[in-house]
């Protein structure tokens, strides 16, 4: 996962070398950041400390993955959004018959997931060196590859299990990919696919934020959950999941999971309607719905530069400050809710005065003067 996740670092070079317009880079919004913008270089240590997201990605993906071994793959998925894997059936080993050990490991890797995606919103809004998303990306996959070689895969060389007499032989593991193309193709697809999840997921969480991030990953138990049957009664009762009668439960659980996600932004846009009928489960939210339109209907003001990750709230003093040092403006423009008003009416004003003037320096030029310059009454 970790090594895939590193192809990131190539992107980021390649954007920077030919000035690619991307997400978080010079060029993609002429608005925030121009193209000609002078980025100040990122410090050391804020590369260094990026290897505390990945210490929060390796803990929750081993938390999960000991939780998969009681549970099964769909309820995995929809416990916490995360990479599947493994053997559906490996929660009916008697060894692995405790799913509500499953469900509380699975929960706390949950959390744990919690705080590398607000870490990754923190250091990428932050106003003083924010980290490009791909970059983000990239150091997390370096970190947390030399804390697996360094760190992981001695200790479980070290420690005696089923592997050719260790938990985890990564000696046997190289031979194998090393004479197996099955393993080869499979390791390629999967270093693609995690790469292009994570890039995808860095940006939802750049451009949103993080709490969007971790609701669009609910979308993944359907597709999972899907193929589980499709693989189970299609190709091969081996490996996937079959249907049994705890699987209207099951299906209830992502529905209302769906439906959460679906109105979760209500009353602005994009969410379900809520009027308080059947299908809104009698929640009404019609005076947020008239108070929008109404303010919809009044003339927008013009609306003042703000951060680019603010996704039109107002900011909070500080960072108004902050942003203001930045653009060489005041703080007041991008507090007072009113000042798009106060600048359409000064113009107006601007301009009828200009009128104004034009108006008598014609007058002047026509009307005859006096002998002592004045002009004839």
């Amino acid at each position: 996962m970790f090594l895939g996740m590193t192809g990131a670092l190539a992107g980021h070079f390649i954007i920077q070398k030919f000035k690619i317009p991307f997400p978080g880079y010079p060029g993609y919004d002429p608005e925030t950041l121009p193209a000609d913008a002078v980025v100040e270089p990122i410090p050391l240590w804020k590369i260094a400390i990026l290897v505390i997201p990945s210490v929060f990605d390796l803990v929750a993906s081993a938390l999960a993955m000991f939780g998969l071994r009681y549970v099964n793959v769909s309820i995995y998925q929809m416990l916490r959004a995360m990479m599947s894997g493994g053997d559906s059936s490996a929660g009916e080993d008697s060894q692995f018959n405790s799913p509500l050990t499953g469900v509380v490991l699975i929960l706390c890797g949950a959390f744990v997931q919690s705080l590398q995606y607000a870490f990754e919103e923190k250091m990428m809004t932050d106003a003083d060196a924010a980290i490009p998303p791909l970059l983000m990306i990239g150091m997390e996959g370096f970190w947390g590859t030399l804390l697996c070689i360094f760190v992981l895969y001695p200790a479980a060389y070290a420690i005696h299990g089923p592997d050719h007499g260790c938990v985890e032989n990564p000696f046997n593991t190289w031979y194998m990919i090393q004479h197996s193309t099955h393993i080869q193709a499979v390791f390629l697809l999967y270093f693609f696919s995690v790469l292009q999840y994570n890039i995808l997921a860095i940006l939802v969480t750049y451009m949103l934020d993080s709490v969007w991030h971790a609701i669009l990953d609910n979308f993944r138990p359907v597709t999972v959950w899907g193929l589980d049957l499709y693989i189970f009664y299609f190709i091969s009762t081996s490996f996937g999941e079959s249907w049994t009668a705890w699987s209207f439960l099951q299906l209830f659980g992502m529905f209302v999971l769906l439906y959460g996600t679906a109105i979760y932004n209500a009353p602005n846009d994009g969410s379900l309607y809520l009027r308080g009928d059947l299908k809104s489960f009698f929640i009404d939210c019609s005076d947020e719905y008239d108070a929008l339109e109404e303010s919809h209907g009044q003339e927008e003001p013009l609306k003042p530069p703000v951060h680019p990750h603010s996704h039109s709230v107002p900011p909070t003093p500080k960072q108004a400050t902050e942003i203001a040092y930045r653009e060489g403006i005041s703080p007041m423009i991008l507090l007072s809710p009113a000042v798009g008003n106060r600048d359409k009416e000064r113009r107006e004003l601007a301009r009828s005065m200009d009128k104004d003037h034009q108006g008598i320096a014609l007058l002047s030029k026509n009307q005859p003067r006096n002998k002592y310059g004045g002009l004839d009454a």
